[in-house]
C-alpha cells in the first residue's frame, strides 16, 4: 500500500530460512491444546489430560512457506507442543501457581489479556466506513504531510514457465504502445495476463496503481534488480529468475517527495481516519468509565 510508506506512519532463503520457518510454526502452537479435555480420541499427541488435535497442527502449518519440509515441520510442531505440555504439567505438580511471585505474574497476565480484549472490541465497534467528502477534506488539509517518502512505480509484470510464451507476451505488449497509448496497452495487458500469466490476479493488481518501488519485488530480487534499471516505456527483454521467464514494463515512476494525487492515497487516508476514530472511541469509553466510577465512589485518584 502507498500509505504504509508515508510519514509519520513509516513502517530469506536457504536452510536458515527453513529453520526459522519451522521454529515460527512450532512457537505458534506452543500454547495449543493445553486445556483439560477428558474426551479427545482424535489427537496427534497427549500429555496427561492435555491433547493436541489435528486441526491445531493444520492451523500452525498453514503459515509454512512454499518449499519447506512439511513433514519435518509437523514433527517439530508436535515435539514443541509436548515439551511445553510436559513442562506445564511439572509446574503444576510442583504447585508453582501457589507461589506468591508466580501468582502475581499470572494475575498481571490475565489482567493484560482482558484489557487488550476489551480494547480490541472497542476498536471493532468503531465504524470503518467514511464518505468520499470526508476523505477529500482530510486530503486537502494534509496534502503536504502525505508526500511520498520513497519512489513509487506502476508496472506491468507477469511470469510464465515457457520462454516462448513470455516472448510472445512481450512482443504483443510492445506493439500496443508505450506511455502515449495507455488505454490500448491496458486492454492488451488484460488479455495477456489471462493468456500467459502464472498468477493472473497478481499481474492485474500490479498494473492497476502505483506501489512503493523498494518493496514491490522484495520476494523476487531478480525482478527487482531488472526494475531498478528500467525507464518508463519499452518492456525489458525477457529474462529468467526464480525458475520462470518474466515480462516486465515500467509504466510510470514517481520520485520521492512528490505530493500524491487523491486517488493514490485513498487507502492511506481511510486508514488514518479509522485510526483517529478508534482513538476517539477509546478516549470516550475511558472517560465514561471514569465518570461512572467517580459517581459510585469506586474510583479514587490521590495526588491528581
Amino acid at each position: 500500500m502507498l500509505g504504509s510508506r508515508f510519514p509519520p506512519f513509516a513502517q530469506h532463503r536457504g536452510a536458515s530460512v527453513r529453520l526459522l520457518a519451522l521454529l515460527a510454526v512450532a512457537a505458534a502452537v506452543a500454547g495449543m491444546g493445553c486445556g483439560d479435555a477428558p474426551e479427545a480420541p482424535d489427537h496427534v499427541a497427549r500429555v496427561g489430560e492435555q491433547h493436541l488435535r489435528p486441526a491445531e497442527v493444520r492451523a500452525a502449518l498453514a503459515s509454512l512457506p512454499a518449499g519447506a519440509d512439511s513433514a519435518a515441520a509437523r514433527r517439530q510442531v508436535i515435539r514443541q507442543w509436548t515439551t511445553e505440555a510436559l513442562l506445564y504439567r511439572e509446574a503444576q505438580r510442583r504447585g508453582l501457581a501457589d507461589d506468591s511471585a508466580v501468582s502475581a505474574r499470572l494475575e498481571a497476565s490475565r489482567r493484560s489479556v482482558l484489557v487488550n480484549a476489551l480494547v480490541g472490541r472497542l476498536y471493532d465497534e468503531a465504524a470503518d466506513t467514511f464518505s468520499t467528502e470526508a476523505m477529500r477534506t482530510y486530503y486537502q488539509r494534509h496534502r503536504q504531510a502525505l508526500r511520498l517518502t520513497e519512489p513509487y512505480v506502476r508496472v506491468r509484470h507477469l511470469s510464465t514457465a515457457a520462454a516462448a510464451d513470455a516472448e510472445t507476451a512481450r512482443r504483443r505488449l510492445r506493439r500496443a504502445g508505450g506511455q502515449q497509448q495507455q488505454d490500448t496497452a491496458d486492454t492488451t495487458w488484460a488479455a495477456l495476463t489471462r493468456r500467459y500469466a502464472a498468477d493472473t490476479s497478481r499481474a492485474r493488481r500490479l498494473a492497476e496503481r502505483l506501489r512503493a518501488e523498494p518493496s514491490l519485488f522484495a520476494d523476487q530480487p531478480g525482478v527487482g534488480e531488472q526494475l531498478a534499471a528500467l525507464d518508463p516505456g519499452e518492456p525489458a527483454p525477457v529474462f529468467r529468475a526464480g525458475g520462470r521467464f518474466h515480462v516486465l514494463q515500467l509504466v510510470e515512476r514517481v520520485p520521492a517527495g512528490t505530493v500524491p494525487e487523491f486517488a493514490w492515497v485513498k487507502d492511506e487516508i481511510r486508514r488514518r481516519l479509522l485510526l483517529r476514530r478508534r482513538k476517539q472511541t477509546y478516549a470516550r469509553q475511558v472517560e465514561r468509565l471514569r465518570s461512572q466510577a467517580r459517581a459510585s465512589g469506586a474510583l479514587e485518584e490521590r495526588g491528581q
